[in-house]
């Protein structure tokens, strides 16, 4: 037997070894996934086929600290590693959202657990959430992107877009605060689409307009609603709290 042989017979070995060791190992399910817009504004990188998600992996999370010490967005990283058919930069927030949830479901179950302090009596308690549970919302089908409302003081009508995944820098760092960058998701205010008009509109108007626009663009009611009921084994206090969509939702189980 030649030494090339004898390698390939001995890798043919471990290779056998490897699979057996791994043959409980859930295969990787991509799972099809419908969020609360139905894809009615998305251009699919397949149109034949739907959004699909597939659970994390080891290799996932590597990446994704690495990019967490270079400051970048671990989530959307996480996402867009385990999500087909469609650019992640394009998904509407609240979209993102939904498929951050159907991700966790994926790679963990529904079942999440997770520790909660009560705000009567401070105790803590372990508590498990059933994600299949989450309510979701989908967006109606007369509703359009832009969409078209009438401020509630300046009796104007008003266009705007949903934010995407591409646009969370204006809500970063130094961006975060969100009034100064209204006038990107601004379509048109009374037939005016000039950005100029739109942002000396903007400053001008009524705090109840400009919470009216904000409330608009996270898309009100619409999508996953992250509140959940609580209720304390120590003093059965009761009460709404929210999930910890956050990176700890994706290493608490």
């Amino acid at each position: 037997m030649t030494d090339e042989s004898r390698n390939i017979a001995q890798n043919k070995v471990k290779d056998e070894a490897i699979q057996n060791i791994l043959e409980f190992l859930p295969k990787d399910v991509e799972v099809p996934v419908l969020p609360p817009t139905q894809n009615r504004w998305y251009t699919l990188t397949d149109k034949t086929k739907p959004i699909t998600i597939r659970p994390l992996t080891y290799e996932d999370e590597k990446i994704a600290a690495k990019a967490r010490t270079s400051g970048g967005d671990t989530l959307t990283i996480l996402l867009d590693r385990c999500i087909e058919n469609i650019n992640i930069n394009d998904l509407i927030l609240f979209d993102k959202l939904y498929f951050l949830l159907k991700l966790r479901e994926a790679t963990y179950g529904p079942n999440f657990e997770t520790a909660v302090t009560c705000t009567k009596c401070n105790a803590d308690s372990e508590v498990s959430f059933d994600l299949t549970n989450v309510k979701i919302t989908e967006v109606p089908q007369d509703v359009t992107d832009p969409h078209t409302f009438k401020l509630p003081v300046l009796k104007k009508e008003i266009s705007i877009r949903f934010p995407r995944v591409r646009d969370e820098v204006y809500f970063e760092g130094a961006n975060q605060d969100l009034g100064t960058n209204l006038w990107r998701f601004v379509d048109n205010i009374e037939g005016h689409n000039d950005p100029y008009i739109i942002s000396k509109v903007i400053e001008k108007m009524h705090v109840q307009d400009i919470h009216r626009i904000i409330s608009e663009l996270g898309g009100k009611d619409w999508g996953i609603d992250p509140k959940v009921d609580f209720s304390c084994p120590k003093c059965s206090n009761s009460y709404e709290m929210e999930l910890p969509l956050s990176e700890d939702f994706f290493y608490l189980s």
